[in-house]
This record gives structure tokens, C-alpha cells and sequence, in this order.
């Protein structure tokens, strides 16, 4: 393949092939030697300084992207196709087969599109992207696929059964006369058009406002991250880790990944380093920035099992990396022919059983199966900051050759104030005590009871009965006489009346000692019966919670059982309990730490007394449209109380807002409850989605001014681009601030008059940064990281998180980063633009009192970054998941 990135001062090297002709696992390449100046002789096995994960393409550097041939249906083909999906249940084609007979009889192949052909786009028919040049051979390899596709995974879909009724007959008739005609169209080599699309030079541009802008729509974003993985597939970037594989992505995105070796660890556990690649923008900056994220997936074993129930799901390591599904409702005798086919070509035991499928291996490919917990997630862990720092060492070298230098364009800003609370609070060390709600000396809220009569309750699944005494003895231990424990039995059926006498208790001990919450201790319902199989897979949590949140209008969180697949049970279900007990006591109420010296000496006026922050939870649904309810938060820097809002549509007018008022967490899901499902909105125009949650922000801050409020705004642009547009990177005008669903008003003279300040914030959307200098922060104990290196975890210890300036963009922007908190792959920084504030005031101290935010309540439900208010969020968006509407989504309920 012809080398896309060329410099004009650096000649491009070569990377030798990385397989064998006979397709087996990549050998380890030498490493190209270092050259005496540029990226690769950073120094970063001890990093001294903040380094970001990240590569940027110098201006020196051009973008050439290799001749692409792209592998098309026919248009009679095309027909056939489509006429066989709609034949089919939605998603019931047998799409992942021809999938994997894509990676294995292509040559040169570099992506798959996300529906191989099938998708009506600007570019119907298009299935696959190569380099090989030989047509021919191109042809050949479709021609293949095709075949085996049509005589595995197609075979004797369409044969009659006993028991069809005339329409089902029918059907398959249909279905029979489609795949017939396929391989007509196969036999006379009428299947595929090949196109090819000519090398040439894409300069990445910039749009007005000085943020980067791709020079082709399509090549631009993947053709970088594709130049990256052809030149470490097969390379060893971090000792003891084995050849990275690709892994051909089936999108036409600006992503890649590569997979590493399986690694055999102590106590019969594996797992494989995983290199993702993402192209990133910030706002106002030249440059893509290019993200590496390392993490390790760990694999089954018999001594590590998978322990919950659903699709099974790994890869085929072998001369690249393939992805494979098994359904759950899959004989556990019988493999889907996705994984047949990828057993062939590696010369695997296709006739295996789900049950030996880890201990497969030849001598070019291997199987790893993901392994999850039982609460479904996959298990994860984050890479040392020491080997994060090696393997980007060694990238930095490999990648030199090609023009890609390493970005350093950060610098730390030193914000004032120590931070406003604790993110994670550990139920140890009498720390329980410290972050009880001051309830009885919150202004506004009289009459409620002395918080030493308070009662925490405990109500817990019979299977579960060993985590409630464990719960019970941590908080007992940690608050002594403050908080009383009580424990209640849940009954196995718990559905609709089978709740009232549970409710009923609960209630009688609220009216007699006054109850801080409930806290549901149970497993999921797929695992909730007997052998935890078979059960109502929401029977044990959202009933639970409809029921403690509408009838007995308290606030609940469910906590899942200890988890013995996960790297440490004990210490995971004590940082679980840890966030559990937070939101109980904090979020739900609105809580904060106490704000002492938030206002700072170093803006220019008066510190704001009330931080706005605004989101949106959102879902596509193909029955009901795009669906959304609008949220906006309240932070009172005076009292640290926090308040939330909701719009959301009046259904006895629709298209009109429903705005309720500003109340508490706990107060706001209690009047949700009668109104629950919610939804905003369900016309399918955006314009007037658009106009709807634009004038929710409009009026809410317009509220804060009449009020003579000069508040500090902070929007959450990673749910919100879509509903208010200008918050986009490239749209982004700090001079026009606009409502362009509202008649395109500019609210910049207006805002700053009332010395509003705004700033938006968004989530995932940063590289990853090796902080440099030493790591604070509590361990469990018996608890360390894969390297060897101790794991943080939740803590009163915990830093505040390291503000870092980003040099070169216009707009002033942050990364607030911290070192991960538990054991698991960390978040990305949260990036901060200041887009407005008073004149006289300094960004960096704007930034910094933000930073402080987040280092209190922000954070401690279970990994989130967001800035206090808006870390209420989760509160909301847990209770409204729980309910199961089906027109809203978005966030996991629970401290899970």
C-alpha cells in the first residue's frame, strides 16, 4: 500500500508486511531506528510533565490518500439484496457472516461499510473499501465471499417447515426465489462494479472561526487513523504485550483499532492491550489532534468465566483481528456460521461447542472470548501511567517516519482554592459522618427531621441477603450512631401489589424516625431466580424503584451483588456501595460539601452567586422520532444546594413546554412520578426541536437576569449539539452568540451587560493525558493494577483534577483531567471553552473555579467528569431509564 501521509522535509519508511503468506499471527517487526531529533526522543518513561495521548499532522505535513477501489453491488444485485432485507425481520439478515467472509477474501481490504451495500445513502451499493489494484483479483475476492455466503449463512433459510400457514409459505418461497436468483447473478459475474477513487492531496483546511476542516468528507477522517494502524499492525509497542492487530472497521468514520497478543496473568487470568485511535477537533484549533486510548479487554478462562447471561462476543486472532457474535438464543451445540466461516479460513474446530470455544488455537489463529460481570459489563482496566508512557515512547518512534509528531501543546494552569468537597466519598474511617446531608441547617428546609433520627433502609433480595449485612456494617461502622440501618426482606415476585406491604413498612418507619432512602440490593432480573436465570429481567429493579419513588416518594438506588468476576469483588462492591450511598445522601438532595471560597480573588466582579447548567437525555426511535427532555440545573454557591428543572411536552397541548419549578432532586423525580413516561416533542422536525429546547435555555437564564442574577452558565454541548447547533466546533462564533431556531437573535451585548458567563463543556471528546509529577489518591487494600502499579480508587484522598490550557486556539479551552479513580479504563479529560465573560475577567480563573466543581459533587456516580450542577444529571436520567419508556432513553440506573 502506497504511504498516505508524505512530508515534504521527512521521507516516508516503509513498514515491512506484517503476516505470513499463509495468514498467520503477525511476527513482531523491528522498530524503526530513532532519529536524533523530533517526537521520538521525548524522554517519557518518567514523565515529569503533562503528556497528552495524542499526534497532530504539522503544517509541513500533507494528507495523500492512497488509490482507493471500492467494491460495489450492481444495481440488479443491489435489487437482491434489498429485496432479501426486506424479506427479513429488521436485523434478521445474516449480515455479521458476510462480515467476516469480507476480512477473510477481499485482498487489500480497509473498511467495510456499516451496512456492506444494503443502507439507501448518497452512495447506494457500496460495500467495501481496498487497495489492492489488481481488479481482477478484487473481483475474484467478492466473487468468494459471496458464494460462501450464499451456501452457508443463506442455506436453507428459505425451505419449507411443518407447521407454516400459507403466509409463512409465501415468505419463504420469496425468499427462496431472492437467494436463487443471487446466485444467478453470481454465475454470470453480474454481482460487482469495482470504482476506484485516485490518489490525491486532501490539506486539511480551516473553517472561519479557525477550527480544523477536513479536505475530503470521506477520505480525510479515516484515511489518517488507517495510515496509523498499517504501520503498527505487527509492531510490538509495549514489551510482553505481542503484535498489535488491526481490526478492520465496518464504518467509514475517523476510527481504528488494534489488539494485542493475550497475555496470561497470575491467577489463570488473560487479557490483550487494546489501541483505539480517534480523530478529535477543538474549538478554534488548526489541527486534528489524532487520540490514542490504551486499555486492556480481559478474555474468559476457566479460571476467569464468563458469569452473565447474553450474547457471547470475541475475536479470532489470527493475520488481523476479527470480531464474532454468538446470540443468546444460539443452541449452545451450535456456532451461527460467523464464526464457521472464520474457523475455516484459520483451520479451526468449526464443530465446537460455546463451552470449549476459549481453548481454541491452531498455528495461525487463536479464539479469546470477552469477559463481563454479572451485571453485563465487559471487564476493562486501565494501562499503568509507567507502560501508557512506553508505549507512546515506542509509538511516537514507529510513527516519526510518516510526519506525525507527538502533541505537546498543553500547559498547566495552577487554579486557587482547594477543592470544593470530595468526589468519591469511602465509607471508612469515620468519613460516613462527614457527608451526611445538613438537611435541619439548609435554608428552605424547616420542618424536617433531626438528620441523628434518620434511618437508612435496606431492602435486599433473599440471593442477596450476605451484600445487605455487608452494606449494614460499613455504614454502621462509618456513622456510628448517626444513621440507623434497617433491613428488610424483598419478596421474589416483586411486582405491582406484592410491593404494598414492603412500602407500607417503609413508610411507617418515615413517619416515625424520618427515612434517608433506600437502597435495593439486588441482582439483575435475568439473574434473579434460582439459579438467577428466567426471571422478569426488570422485576427486581425498576418495579423496585417505580414503587419506592411513586409510592412511598423516597428516593431508592439499586446496588448490584458482589461480583466475583470482577478483578477485585470486594473493593468493586465497596467503591459500588461508596456511590450508592453518595447519591442517597447527596445527589438526590440537592447536596453539596460546603463551598468556602469558591468566589476567589481573581475575577474581575462579583463572584456568580448561581451556576446554571444545561443537557439534554435524548434517544432515536425509528416508531417515534428523535425524543428528548430538557434539563437545566441550579447551583446556589451561598447555601451549596443544588435544584433542577425539566421541559418537557404538555400532552394536553402539544408542541407546548411544560417547565416545572426549580426543586430538588429527590422533589423533582416525586412530582415526576405521576406524569412518568415523559417525553418532549414527538413531531420529527428538527427546527422545532430545535426552537423548543433553545428557548428552555433562553428563558431559564432570561429568569436568572430578572432575578438580578448574573449567573455562570455551563452547557453540556455532548447532548445538546443537535438540539442548539451553534455549539458545534465550526459553528462556534463567540462574537454572535445565536439562537438559530429564534430568529438567529444575538444574546452576546445582552448577556455580557448582565455579566453573564458562559461556558460549554463537553464529555469523551479529548485525548487521554499522562499526568505527569506523582499520583495522589486512596488504594483499597489487596488492591493493584495489572502493571504492578497501585490502583486509586474512591477516597477522601482524591485530587482535584489537573487543569491543562490547550495552546494555539482562539477560544480559550481546557482539559481537566485526573488519574482514573478505580481500577477500570479512565474517562477522557472534560474539555472546557470559555465562550463569554465580563470584561477584566481571566479565562484561566473562570476555568479553574470549574475544575474546583468538578472536584466536589461532580463525579461520584461511577465515573462522570461533568461540572457541579450538572453533575445532578445522573440522579434524573437514572430514575427516568428506570421507568422503561419507550420513547426516552439514556443512562444506567443504579450504582452499578
Amino acid at each position: 500500500m502506497a504511504n498516505p501521509l508524505t512530508s515534504t522535509t521527512t521521507p516516508a519508511q516503509q513498514c515491512p508486511q506484517a503476516a505470513t503468506e499463509t495468514g498467520a499471527a503477525p511476527d513482531v517487526c523491528g522498530a524503526s531506528p530513532a532519529p536524533t531529533s523530533g517526537p521520538s526522543t521525548l524522554t517519557w518513561e518518567k514523565p515529569q510533565q503533562n503528556m497528552p495521548q495524542c499526534f497532530v499532522l504539522p503544517e509541513r505535513v500533507t494528507l495523500r490518500a492512497p488509490s482507493l477501489h471500492v467494491l460495489s453491488w450492481q444495481s440488479d444485485a443491489a435489487e437482491v439484496v434489498g429485496r432479501l432485507k426486506v424479506l427479513f425481520r429488521p436485523g434478521a439478515l445474516p449480515m455479521r457472516p458476510l462480515r467476516a467472509l469480507a476480512e477473510c477474501h477481499i485482498p487489500g481490504l480497509q473498511r467495510l461499510s456499516d451496512q456492506l451495500g444494503t443502507a439507501t445513502s448518497a452512495q447506494p451499493g457500496e460495500l467495501a473499501w481496498s487497495t489492492e489494484p489488481d481488479r481482477d483479483r478484487l473481483l475474484a475476492g467478492g466473487t468468494a465471499m459471496t458464494q460462501a455466503w450464499i451456501t452457508g449463512a443463506l442455506a436453507g433459510i428459505g425451505r419449507a417447515r411443518d407447521g407454516d400457514d400459507d403466509s409463512q409459505k409465501a415468505k419463504r418461497a420469496a425468499v427462496r426465489e431472492a437467494v436463487q436468483d443471487l446466485q444467478d447473478l453470481l454465475d454470470r459475474k453480474a454481482l460487482f462494479v469495482v470504482q476506484t477513487l485516485p490518489g490525491k492531496v486532501y490539506a486539511w483546511s480551516q473553517h472561519a472561526n479557525g477550527t480544523t476542516q477536513p479536505g475530503h468528507h470521506f477520505l480525510s477522517y479515516p484515511a489518517l487513523p488507517d495510515a496509523m494502524v498499517q504501520v503498527l499492525h505487527g509492531q510490538e509497542i509495549l514489551a510482553g504485550n505481542g503484535a498489535m492487530r488491526r481490526v478492520i472497521p465496518r464504518h467509514t468514520q475517523g476510527q481504528a483499532e488494534l489488539i494485542g497478543a493475550p497475555v496470561r496473568e497470575r491467577e489463570g487470568q488473560a487479557s490483550s492491550l487494546v489501541v483505539r485511535i480517534d480523530i478529535f477537533s477543538l474549538p478554534s484549533f488548526p489541527q486534528p489532534l489524532i487520540a490514542l486510548t490504551l486499555y486492556r479487554k480481559h478474555w474468559v478462562t476457566p479460571r476467569a468465566p464468563d458469569l452473565r447471561q447474553g450474547n457471547l462476543t470475541g475475536y479470532v486472532l489470527g493475520r488481523l483481528a476479527h470480531p464474532w457474535t454468538i446470540s443468546a438464543g444460539a443452541s449452545p451445540q451450535r456456532l451461527n456460521s460467523e464464526y464457521g466461516e472464520l474457523a475455516r479460513a484459520y483451520g479451526l474446530d468449526e464443530t465446537v461447542s460455546a463451552a470449549d470455544l476459549a481453548a481454541q488455537r491452531s498455528g495461525r489463529a487463536e479464539v479469546v472470548l470477552h469477559r463481563h460481570t454479572r451485571c453485563g459489563q465487559r471487564v476493562l482496566t486501565r494501562v499503568s501511567e509507567r507502560d501508557r508512557a512506553e508505549a507512546m515512547r515506542n509509538v511516537a518512534r514507529l510513527l516519526a517516519p510518516l510526519g506525525l509528531e507527538a502533541w505537546t501543546g498543553v500547559s498547566e494552569i495552577k487554579a486557587c482554592g482547594a477543592p470544593t468537597g470530595t468526589a468519591f466519598t469511602a465509607l471508612d474511617q469515620d468519613a460516613g459522618q462527614d457527608i451526611l446531608p445538613r438537611r435541619a441547617r439548609t435554608p428552605g428546609m424547616a420542618g424536617q427531621p433531626d438528620l441523628a433520627s434518620d434511618v437508612l433502609v435496606i431492602v435486599h433480595h433473599p440471593s442477596c441477603g450476605a451484600e445487605a449485612a455487608r452494606a449494614r456494617a460499613t455504614i454502621e461502622g462509618s456513622t456510628g450512631d448517626r444513621v440507623t440501618v434497617a433491613t428488610l426482606p424483598l419478596l421474589t415476585d416483586g411486582h405491582g401489589a406484592a410491593w404494598q406491604d414492603t412500602v407500607q413498612a417503609i413508610r411507617e418507619i418515615d413517619i416515625e424516625q424520618g427515612v434517608l432512602g433506600v437502597l435495593l440490593i439486588a441482582p439483575h432480573g435475568d439473574q434473579a431466580s434460582g439459579d438467577r436465570t428466567g426471571a422478569d429481567p426488570q422485576a427486581h429493579r425498576s418495579a423496585a424503584l417505580q414503587a419506592l419513588i411513586r409510592q412511598a416518594q423516597l428516593p431508592g438506588e439499586h446496588l448490584l451483588p458482589l461480583d466475583t468476576g470482577a478483578v477485585d469483588p470486594a473493593g468493586e462492591f465497596h467503591r459500588r456501595l461508596c456511590h450508592a450511598w453518595t447519591h442517597l445522601t447527596r445527589g438526590h438532595h440537592g447536596a453539596l460539601d460546603s463551598l468556602d471560597g469558591v468566589p476567589g480573588p481573581s475575577l474581575s466582579v462579583d463572584a456568580p452567586r448561581v451556576v446554571l447548567g444545561f443537557t439534554a437525555i435524548q434517544r432515536d426511535s425509528g416508531q417515534f422520532g428523535r425524543h428528548f427532555v430538557a434539563l437545566a440545573f441550579r447551583l446556589c454557591t451561598r447555601t451549596a444546594q443544588g435544584e433542577a428543572r425539566l421541559a418537557y411536552e404538555d400532552r394536553t397541548a402539544p408542541h407546548n413546554l411544560r417547565l416545572t419549578p426549580w426543586e430538588s432532586p429527590r422533589q423533582i423525580l416525586t412530582r415526576l412520578a405521576g406524569a412518568s413516561p415523559v417525553t418532549l416533542n414527538s413531531d420529527v422536525n428538527p427546527r422545532q426541536r430545535q426552537a423548543q429546547y433553545q428557548r428552555f435555555v433562553d428563558q431559564t437564564i432570561e429568569g436568572e437576569i430578572a432575578g438580578g442574577e448574573s449567573p455562570l452558565v455551563i452547557i453540556d454541548s455532548t447532548h445538546a449539539v443537535n438540539l442548539w447547533p451553534w455549539l458545534a466546533d465550526k459553528r462556534i462564533d463567540v462574537e454572535n452568540i445565536t439562537f438559530g431556531a429564534l430568529d438567529h437573535r444575538n444574546m452576546k451585548v445582552l448577556w455580557q451587560r448582565a455579566g453573564l458567563r458562559l461556558v460549554r463543556v463537553r464529555q469523551d471528546n479529548a485525548p487521554q493525558v499522562i499526568l505527569g509529577g506523582p499520583v495522589c489518591g486512596a488504594v483499597l487494600p489487596e488492591q493493584a493494577s495489572h502493571a504492578g502499579e497501585p490502583a486509586q480508587t474512591c477516597g477522601p484522598t482524591r485530587p482535584a483534577p489537573r487543569l491543562l490550557r490547550v495552546q494555539g486556539c482562539r477560544i480559550p479551552t481546557y482539559l481537566s483531567a485526573s488519574s482514573p479513580a478505580r481500577p477500570a479504563a479512565g474517562p477522557r479529560p472534560l474539555e472546557l471553552s470559555v465562550l463569554l465573560t465580563p470584561p477584566g475577567d481571566d479565562p484561566d480563573q473562570l476555568a479553574g473555579l470549574l475544575g474546583r466543581l468538578s472536584s466536589g459533587h461532580g463525579g461520584h456516580g461511577g465515573g462522570t467528569t461533568l461540572s457541579t450542577p450538572l453533575s445532578f444529571e445522573r440522579v434524573i436520567r437514572g430514575y427516568l431509564a428506570a421507568f422503561e419508556d419507550p420513547n426516552l432513553g439514556g443512562g444506567r440506573g443504579g450504582a452499578q
